[in-house]
């Protein structure tokens, strides 16, 4: 509940769980007025009689909506949900998985919430685990992430419209890595043969 709080509110939400049972817990607000305004309206609903989730406003955060093969879903949410938490924690964004089978589909729903930021970068990860689902899912989220700081951040979610269509696709075969997408792959030697690197 917590992070889709903050990720509505686009405001960090701290709260202390050092408390005796029963007393009220303190809870830590950082961000801006309007975010940590906009954050206590949403505790402050939450804690009305009968409030759930589907009641809280979107605030200035967006909702998206992605399907992806169901044969994906393990390896976004990982062992005991550990990369479901990792993609959330980079990104910014909640992430849930819609776990029911949709009649005639081998599609799983996924609903992304955040600032506009937090879902490009959440979806670009996701896109970017199914489109490789022969590697390792921290190992293609850190190659990823690590391309975006050598790249300046850039995040272009624009560019994809569906998991068909990913900016880039890491391929490992034996010890070559073949990369290919928007930019020219160009030949480099290595100490395991050949290597194509963005160029």
């Amino acid at each position: 509940m917590i992070r889709d709080l903050q990720a509505r509110s686009s405001c960090r939400i701290d709260v202390d769980q050092n408390v005796p049972q029963g007393q009220p817990r303190v809870i830590t607000y950082r961000g801006t007025r309007s975010q940590i305004d906009f954050a206590k309206r949403l505790v402050q609903m939450l804690c009305q009689e009968n409030a759930s989730e589907a009641d809280l406003p979107l605030g200035e955060a967006k909702q998206e909506y992605l399907m992806v093969p169901a044969q994906s879903v393990g390896k976004i949410i990982g062992r005991s949900g550990e990369m479901i938490r990792e993609l959330q924690s980079r990104s910014h964004a909640k992430i849930q998985v819609d776990h029911q089978r949709h009649s005639g589909s081998d599609q799983k729903h996924v609903t992304i919430t955040g600032s506009d930021m937090s879902v490009t970068k959440a979806k670009e990860m996701i896109l970017f685990l199914v489109a490789n689902p022969l590697m390792d899912a921290m190992q293609s989220l850190n190659m990823l992430v690590e391309d975006k700081l050598q790249r300046g951040g850039v995040w272009v979610s624009s560019l994809i419209g569906a998991t068909d269509r990913v900016v880039w696709t890491y391929q490992l075969i034996h010890f070559h890595i073949v990369v290919t997408g928007i930019w020219t792959a160009v030949p480099q030697s290595s100490e395991y043969g050949t290597e194509y690197a963005t160029g």
